[in-house]
């Protein structure tokens, strides 16, 4: 029994450095910064007009078509959300 509770049992935070030392940085500083810039509008309107119109219907029960063809109506609602959402 105590085995198995030493083997599941947290381990404490180990200091991550000796290992981070290893690792190839992928991601340079620019590019972080360019990742962390807050969604715009228009990368928004972008990426509902990417998604299949007729695909699997989101929790709402609607697919990305309803939302293609009244994106006049609800294109700024939509927008502010998604900002808010992705940006906090």
């Amino acid at each position: 029994m105590e085995f198995y509770a030493n083997l599941f049992t947290r381990q404490e935070v180990l200091d991550p450095g000796p290992v981070l030392e290893h690792v190839v940085e992928r991601v340079t500083l620019d590019m972080n910064e360019e990742l962390l810039k807050p969604f715009t509008a228009k990368e928004v309107r972008r990426a509902v007009f990417m998604m299949g119109a007729n695909k699997a219907p989101g929790p709402d029960g609607l697919t990305a078509g309803f939302y293609q063809f009244h994106w006049e109506l609800l294109g700024t609602s939509i927008s502010v959300l998604q900002q808010q959402f992705w940006n906090s």
